[in-house]
This record gives structure tokens, C-alpha cells and sequence, in this order.
């Protein structure tokens, strides 16, 4: 199973960014980058225990880390 949403390079994000969910319940996670195309973009939590299935159905926003 993988997290991943319909957007990618053609879309704005870069290979730095970070995904940002805001979620009510734990205030926000933070996602990396596992694999970045075109047209979608895989994601995976900082958090190593937090489940992926914690995120279903959550609105991600992308912050660009890079310079």
C-alpha cells in the first residue's frame, strides 16, 4: 500500500518539497517524497509510526524545501 496523490512535476512540485496534512485530530503530519513523476506523486510519513492509513482521504499541501 503507498500513499500517493494526482499531481507532480508538471503540477509545481520539486523533489524537495514537503507534503503538509493539516489534520484536527494530531494537528499536522509531515510527509517526504518517495517517488516524484509527472503526473503523481508518492508520499511517505516522517514519522515512521505513523500509519499510511492515517492520511486517507486528507487535503495535502506542498511546501518546496529546496534553495
Amino acid at each position: 500500500t503507498e500513499l500517493s496523490v494526482p499531481i507532480g512535476r508538471r503540477h509545481g512540485v520539486g523533489p524537495a518539497a514537503l507534503g503538509i496534512v493539516d489534520d484536527t485530530g494530531s494537528n499536522f503530519g509531515l510527509l517526504e517524497i518517495a517517488d516524484l513523476r509527472n503526473n503523481r506523486t508518492v508520499l511517505r510519513p516522517i514519522d515512521p509510526t505513523k500509519p499510511l492509513s492515517s492520511f486517507a482521504g486528507m487535503r495535502v499541501y506542498f511546501l518546496d524545501a529546496g534553495l
